[in-house]
């Protein structure tokens, strides 16, 4: 294989089934305008391309480079269409990017260099195209140094459903995730580490055009469930953000977090690792109907 910077991989079978997953590590110093980069990714691969993904959450700012990769597998150029609208901003969204992805090809769009969209809070991600040129949509976040506190200002709240947010306290790291194809009503996050110095939150996208309930409970071995979150409210077309560093998660450091919905909406769950000075972001786990 040709060594590239970066490539897309597509795994076709002539009979049979399995599963691909993708390896990486990031070891790399500094150099000029290059951030460094340092981490280890495991990425499940994505069974088809859909005509449409969405990211319930991503961030922007200072020491944040964000990229969305668009992967076209068809035979056909894919006109996409690409979504970012700020939490909080659902009713006035910046204008929305177009992209024409070649037959067999990649594109990539530079959010956090896109002026149209905001450096502080976070911003959720719709891509659409035809159904006849379906895609596959990943994201990759990369800290290379500290947020700047005075323009942002949530960093660290504990206050559960803000529609604002920030982008974590870590200064290196770099998360690698597809987005979802689904929206569901009830999501699990199987392994969710609380402790001294670690912000993990959920962040939650409502598609629909009225508002939606959501509940929160932790769950850890044998103990009753505990509530985090109850009854929140997000805006049609809008998104929350809801910090899990809270008061009834401390003494136990992994946990399953179960969300409820009053109806169909994207979640994706962000944690960090202080003592690594590193993070993960991607997609909860839907929980489907009939299933």
């Amino acid at each position: 294989m040709q060594r590239r910077d970066q490539f897309s991989v597509a795994v076709r079978l002539r009979n049979g089934n399995l599963i691909a997953e993708s390896a990486q590590s990031f070891d790399i110093a500094a150099s000029g305008d290059a951030p460094a980069e340092r981490g280890l990714r495991l990425q499940l691969g994505v069974p088809e391309a859909r005509s449409g993904w969405t990211f319930a959450g991503g961030f922007k700012g200072s020491g944040v480079k964000e990229e969305l990769v668009v992967y076209n597998p068809g035979r056909q150029v894919a006109s996409v269409i690409i979504q970012v609208t700020p939490y909080g901003g659902a009713s006035d969204p910046p204008e929305p990017f177009e992209l024409s992805v070649p037959a067999k090809r990649f594109l990539v769009l530079d959010l956090s260099a896109e002026q149209r969209i905001p450096d502080t809070g976070f911003h959720s991600v719709r891509v659409e195209t035809s159904a006849k040129t379906p895609v596959v949509t990943a994201r990759t976040t990369q800290l290379f140094g500290p947020p700047t506190a005075a323009a942002e200002p949530a960093a660290g709240s504990t206050a559960a459903g803000t529609a604002a947010g920030t982008r974590p306290n870590e200064t290196l790291g770099v998360a690698i995730g597809t987005a979802t194809p689904v929206y569901a009503r009830r999501w699990t996050m199987p392994a969710v580490r609380t402790g001294p110095e670690q912000q993990p939150m959920v962040l939650i996208h409502n598609p629909t055009a009225g508002i939606v309930t959501v509940d929160l409970q932790a769950l850890a071995g044998k103990a009753a469930p505990i509530e985090i979150a109850t009854a929140l409210e997000v805006a049609a077309g809008d998104s929350l953000y809801v910090p899990l560093a809270v008061q009834q998660l401390t003494g136990v450091a992994d946990w399953v977090v179960s969300l409820r919905a009053s109806d169909s909406v994207a979640v994706e769950q962000l944690q960090t690792f202080a003592t690594q000075n590193d993070l993960s972001f991607g997609s909860a786990v839907p929980v489907l109907a009939n299933r």
